[in-house]
């Protein structure tokens, strides 16, 4: 084998393995993006739920302080309708 024909073969190897390196640069690039859209459409779907739970626990809360105030209410209508009662048996 030449002097020649080694550099040869040295330089297509070497142009062989570039080529090969671009290429799992660029496959590793597209990986990269489509990690980053699934990262950032996670952290959406987690605002989404974080939300809907907020909303959810509002509602509860919301539902049971008109069920208290409901709960007061009739209380207050049995303690009026039993003092009104007294005051009508007094006269």
């Amino acid at each position: 084998m030449s002097l020649g024909s080694l550099q040869d073969f040295l330089t297509q190897d070497t142009e062989s393995r570039y080529e090969k390196l671009k290429f799992l640069l660029s496959k590793s690039t597209m990986y990269t993006a489509y990690l980053v859209q699934r990262m950032e459409c996670q952290k959406q779907d987690e605002a989404k739920k974080a939300e809907r739970r907020k909303k959810r626990a509002e509602r509860e809360d919301e539902k049971k302080k008109a069920e208290e105030e409901k709960a007061k209410m009739a209380v207050r209508e049995v303690f009026f309708f039993f003092f009104d009662w007294e005051k009508t048996i007094a006269i």
